[in-house]
This record gives C-alpha cells, sequence and structure tokens, in this order.
C-alpha cells in the first residue's frame, strides 16, 4: 500500500513539472513606437516635444525600473511606470538643442524584461544652415602666399537681419601662426569677404587647420578648413653657378619670393664640401648676398653645389636654396 502512494506521489510531481510551464504567463516584453526622435531642422534653444508609446506585448507584468537622459538638454517622463499585459503608456521628451551644426542625446530606459533590460533612444536635431562659406575649404597656394593680401573666400547669409545691430560683427580664430584673416562685411549684401595676410613664415609642403568664423552671440558660427598649398626653396637664385678661372670671388644675390622673410640664421655650404672655395652669405627682407671666394689656386675642376639655408633661431628651416655649381682652375 506505501509503495503504491509513493508510486502515485512520483507521478503527480512529474505531471506536474510538465505542465507548470504551460501554466506560468509570458515574461514581459518591451514595444516602442519610435527607436529614434530625429526633430530635423531647429533653432537652437527652441523647445522641441515629443511623444513615443510604451506597450507591454508580454504576459507578467512590465516594469520600468528607470528613465534618464544623457544630457541636460533632454528630458524624458514616463506616464506609468508598470504596465500590466498588453497595456500602453506614453514617455514624454522635451529637447532643447545647442547652437553646434548637429544637437543629439540619448534617452536609456531600464526594464525587468529579460530581452529589453537596457534600452536606447536616440534624439537629435540639425541647426538649419543659414550661414554659407564658398568655396570650402579655403585654400592658399604658392601665388597666395607670395602676395600681402588675397581673398580667400566669402561667407554669405540668408538672413539680412542676422547682424542686428552696428556693434555685432563676425570674428575669426585660428591656431596658425604668422598668418593674420580679416573680415571685410557687406551687410546691404548680407555677405563677408575673408581676407588673408601672410606675414612670410608659412609651413612649406601642405598645412591644414581650421578657422573658426563666429558673431559673440553665435548667430553665425561656422569652421571652415584651410590647406596650405606652398612647394619649399622659395629663395630663388641662378639656376647655376660658374667660377670662371680668371675669378678669385663672386657675388650672387638670392631673391626672396615671398615678402617679410626674416632669417635668424643663415648658412652656406658645399655640398659636397670642398677645402678650397669658401662661402658666406648675409640676409635681409628682401633676400641673401652670397660671397663665393677661393681659398688657393684651383688645379683641378670642381663640381659641387650650393647650399643656402635660412633657419629662424630655433634652429627650424625656413626657406632653401641649392644649385650647382662648378669651379674651373686656371691653366697650367
Amino acid at each position: 500500500m506505501l509503495v503504491r502512494i509513493l508510486v502515485s506521489c512520483g507521478l503527480f510531481a512529474a505531471a506536474i513539472a510538465v505542465l507548470t510551464p504551460f501554466f506560468q504567463p509570458d515574461p514581459p516584453q518591451l514595444a516602442l513606437s519610435d527607436s529614434t526622435i530625429d526633430f530635423g531642422d531647429a533653432d537652437p534653444g527652441t523647445v522641441l516635444e515629443a511623444k513615443v508609446r510604451l506597450k507591454n506585448n508580454g504576459g507578467g507584468q512590465l516594469v520600468i525600473t528607470d528613465l534618464r537622459s544623457s544630457c541636460g538638454c533632454t528630458v524624458a517622463t514616463v506616464s506609468q511606470s508598470i504596465l500590466k499585459s498588453q497595456e500602453e503608456a506614453t514617455i514624454q521628451i522635451r529637447f532643447t538643442p545647442g547652437s553646434d551644426r548637429t544637437s543629439s542625446a540619448v534617452i536609456r530606459i531600464a526594464t525587468n524584461a529579460p530581452t529589453a533590460s537596457s534600452v536606447a533612444i536616440p534624439v537629435r536635431s540639425r541647426r538649419p544652415e543659414k550661414v554659407f562659406v564658398s568655396p570650402e575649404p579655403f585654400i592658399i597656394t604658392e601665388s597666395a602666399a607670395l602676395n600681402p593680401e588675397i581673398t580667400l573666400g566669402l561667407v554669405h547669409w540668408t538672413d539680412p537681419q542676422i547682424l542686428k545691430s552696428p556693434n555685432e560683427h563676425l570674428r575669426i580664430e585660428h591656431s596658425m601662426n604668422h598668418i593674420d584673416f580679416v573680415v571685410h562685411e557687406n551687410r546691404d549684401q548680407s555677405r563677408a569677404e575673408i581676407i588673408c595676410r601672410p606675414s612670410g613664415r608659412l609651413p612649406t609642403g601642405v598645412a591644414r587647420f581650421q578657422v573658426r568664423i563666429f558673431e559673440e552671440s553665435l548667430r553665425i558660427n561656422r569652421r571652415v578648413d584651410v590647406e596650405i598649398r606652398r612647394p619649399g626653396h622659395l629663395l630663388s637664385g641662378p639656376p647655376r653657378i660658374v667660377m670662371t678661372p680668371d675669378e678669385t670671388q663672386k657675388q650672387v644675390r638670392l631673391q626672396f619670393r615671398m615678402p617679410k622673410i626674416v632669417c635668424d640664421k643663415i648658412v652656406a655650404e658645399l655640398d659636397p664640401p670642398s677645402d678650397l672655395i669658401e662661402l658666406k652669405a648675409k640676409a635681409d627682407q628682401q633676400g641673401v648676398d652670397l660671397q663665393i671666394s677661393r681659398k688657393s689656386a684651383l688645379t683641378e675642376l670642381v663640381r659641387s653645389n650650393v647650399v643656402v639655408r635660412c633657419l629662424e633661431a630655433s634652429g627650424v628651416e625656413l626657406e632653401a636654396y641649392s644649385t650647382p655649381a662648378v669651379f674651373i682652375p686656371k691653366k697650367s
């Protein structure tokens, strides 16, 4: 009898274990009406509002345990934090964009749903483009660098009242040394010219940096890429130097192809070197005077390269000049 009771209890327990999953409710399941909020174009400081509907598509009770935003520009509230099966709630979103070209934030929802314990809703907007720059990027070429002033491009705006008072002016910030930018405004035509004034120490090769064109209240606030495309060797001179047998000294004038160059130190040398030839150089703002002297009578032909380097006090090379040279001995 006891054995029969034990067997019956075992069969009953097994039946409960098999049938229990069929009687347990499904876990909570979060569904959102929108996975992203894009407000499109919006002026800075405008309060934007949107609603996202939540629904519990599961069988169990859905609990919203946390709701927060990634920045103070966004506030999110939920109409109720506990949802029964098939019940809905609403998240109210208030978003205030800043002055950047694109403003964004993220709303994070934490729930007890196994498949949605943490859900992110991106929120974004774009500042409407009221200010245009052309061309972009601004490019400073070698020919531009040789001029004391050159117009790089235009800034123009669609709203003629964007600069509202005579005291409001465009300004420019940048990180490049030895170059100035000037703004010439024309309010009647809602535009401004951007003027570049190289000081003479622009880097050789290609350099890239940004300028920020802005007005104090940030109704105009643009960053523009600038490229300097300038080859080296802007110290020009004869393509070849020849010292004849009758010359014991030779004067060569090298010209800077760019104004206002200031050389703290001049280095003049032969490459390969020769003990029979002496070079001396002196610089001013327009160029370099190079003096070539024979130390003694040459007995054989000397071929080399005359190299002149203009250096800053720190040793940084500003300009360089190199040309082949031939020194012809006297006939015996």
